[in-house]
């Protein structure tokens, strides 16, 4: 009791302290304008639509991207390689390019599939139930003829991943949960609460590309205070490709507020193996998910990409790559 108490009396703190933080620029006209100028004032880095729209070009234009329909929306996807087949799942932001160098890492001896979920970047309206983002990713493993797939999914994409296994164990061999951004309500901070509250309010004021810059300058933050948002090398398509795609990462965010796609319970009933895939040097929100995941799943696995942070997937595709290869090698040892 004292400990729940204790947690309640933080977070309550926390939420007083970004109300009295948040009350001017909700307030005051001055304050809003100094924001919107902070936005400006990010240069090269700014989403403007012309960047946006360059991004989104980019991607579209790709002759290697092939299109699908399933239930009822397009789903666009890469579809490289031979050998045992593996999906790729985006999460909050971006689409099947953010895998882009792991699929030419693992199509050397692997069948891999990157798509975009209901959505983002081509792929449709965002989805109107979590559910759809599972039976779509179950459509076009069906479609591609792909049954007994390891199903690698990043970010906030690992619940769609945990579902289709425990839904269609007939098409899944494997999971693999990238740095998985799921029951993040367990694991709040004053400091995460005081972000997620001003994301909402700068919600309100901005549009949504330059409302959520700030989440994934976050969640990219390595072990040393530095973002790899920030960073020279993270290329303009990467950048404002995974803005476009706000108003999507925006709906999935809502879709999930006050629910848990599943419960804890049913992660223990996935009946395949689940790796644990995360960063030496990622931010610590990533691993403590992991701790509590790795109590509920039984033989559950973590393999850690000595430096590699949430951006692992572009910054350290051969490591990232040869863990996915590791965990196809723990599938195939069970069959």
């Amino acid at each position: 009791m004292g400990a729940g108490r204790s947690v309640s009396a933080a977070t309550a703190l926390a939420v007083l302290g970004v109300a009295g933080w948040l009350a001017p620029v909700v307030f005051d006209r001055d304050a809003r304008r100094r924001l919107l100028g902070n936005v400006d004032g990010l240069g090269p880095q700014a989403p403007t639509p012309d960047r946006l729209a360059a991004a989104t070009q980019t991607y579209m234009a790709d002759p290697r991207v092939r299109r699908m329909a399933v239930n009822g929306t397009e789903l666009p996807y890469r579809d490289a390689g031979q050998g045992p087949p593996v999906l790729l799942i985006n999460g909050h932001g971006g689409g099947w390019w953010g895998w882009d160098r792991v699929v030419e890492e693992l199509a050397v001896d692997h069948r891999v599939i990157a798509y975009s979920r209901r959505g983002y970047f081509g792929a449709g309206e965002p989805a109107t139930a979590w559910e759809q983002h599972q039976e779509d990713a179950a459509a076009l493993l069906e479609h591609l003829d792909a049954p007994g797939a390891v199903v690698v999914a990043w970010s906030g994409g690992g619940s769609v991943a945990a579902e289709l296994a425990l839904a269609r164990p007939d098409l899944v061999a494997g999971v693999v949960l990238l740095e998985p951004g799921i029951y993040m309500r367990r694991h709040l901070t004053p400091e995460l609460v005081r972000i997620l509250l001003a994301i909402q309010v700068r919600r309100a004021l901005l549009p949504a590309e330059q409302a959520i810059d700030p989440v994934y300058r976050l969640v990219f933050t390595r072990d040393d205070g530095s973002s790899r948002w920030d960073g020279s090398d993270l290329p303009d398509a990467f950048r404002f490709g995974t803005l476009s795609t706000a108003t999507a990462a925006f709906n999935d965010l809502d879709l999930t507020a006050f629910t848990d796609p599943l419960a804890l319970e049913e992660l223990a009933r996935i009946p395949c193996p689940v790796t644990l895939l995360i960063g030496g040097r990622t931010y610590p929100l990533f691993p403590h998910i992991a701790d509590t995941l790795e109590t509920i799943i039984p033989d559950a696995r973590r393999i850690v990409v000595a430096d590699a942070d949430h951006a692992m997937p572009y910054f350290e595709p051969a490591g990232t790559a040869e863990a996915i290869r590791a965990a196809t090698s723990q599938v195939a040892a069970t069959i």
